[in-house]
């Protein structure tokens, strides 16, 4: 009744903006019911289970698979529209997690060194490769805690607290310094990169201006373009 009130006024010109967005989210929301049950719908009718159909299909057990299988496509609906809905990420970070969605391929080439060091160092980055960063994660601190860790060690620690199922994007930015202080060069234009990235996800624009703008005067850097986009979408 009040949809068919906001037209008749938006019809004549008396439409308030307040009213129009109330008029807009509810077209909206009734699109969404009217898209909801026409996949439930479909899903009823892949199960066989039709308006028309006689009273005897409803089985028990078939009458216990429909309300799953409609409790499921209701939970999973809900949660994708609200996500739509409360995604409070700026636009920056939005793209800033989509780089962070395409892990970076470790080339750290055969090392040399004592037995137990290299075998966990292997198996870091086996671990790393098949992106059990957890896994990863503790045979490098192993290396750590014996004293033998390397700059590539500490880069590789960073990614992995980065692409971690839980992110610790300020414990991968101090991975990423320990890195730097030991070797300057190693990983140089890919450690200023995925710190700009930490630092944006951790909402400190500050740091990931500074990080991303030594992306962009690198020369060397394969990041310059995406890096030039995320400062753009700071602003």
């Amino acid at each position: 009744m009040l949809i068919k009130q906001y037209f008749e006024k938006h019809q004549t010109g008396t439409l308030k903006d307040d009213e129009w967005e109330s008029l807009a989210q509810s077209m909206i929301l009734a699109k969404f019911d009217r898209d909801k049950m026409k996949q439930w719908s479909d899903q009823l009718e892949q199960m066989e289970v039709r308006r028309n159909a006689p009273a005897f299909h409803f089985s028990m057990p078939r009458l216990k698979r429909l309300l799953a299988a409609a409790t499921l496509l209701l939970a999973f609906s809900t949660l994708a529209w609200y996500f739509l809905l409360h995604d409070s990420r700026s636009p920056a970070q939005q793209m800033a997690a989509m780089h962070l969605e395409q892990p970076f391929r470790l080339n750290q080439g055969n090392t040399r060194g004592e037995a137990s060091v290299e075998k966990n160092r292997g198996q870091a980055i086996e671990a790393f490769e098949m992106k059990m960063y957890e896994k990863s994660l503790r045979y490098l601190r192993t290396i750590e805690s014996e004293g033998h860790a390397k700059a590539s060690d500490y880069f590789q620690m960073g990614l992995c607290l980065m692409y971690q199922p839980s992110p610790d994007y300020g414990a991968a930015v101090r991975a990423f310094e320990t890195a730097g202080r030991l070797d300057p060069v190693a990983y140089l234009d890919e450690r200023n990169w995925f710190t700009g990235l930490c630092q944006l996800m951790n909402n400190n624009v500050g740091a990931a201006k500074i990080a991303l703008q030594k992306v962009i005067d690198s020369p060397s850097s394969r990041n310059r373009e995406a890096a030039l986009e995320l400062i753009e979408k700071m602003k």
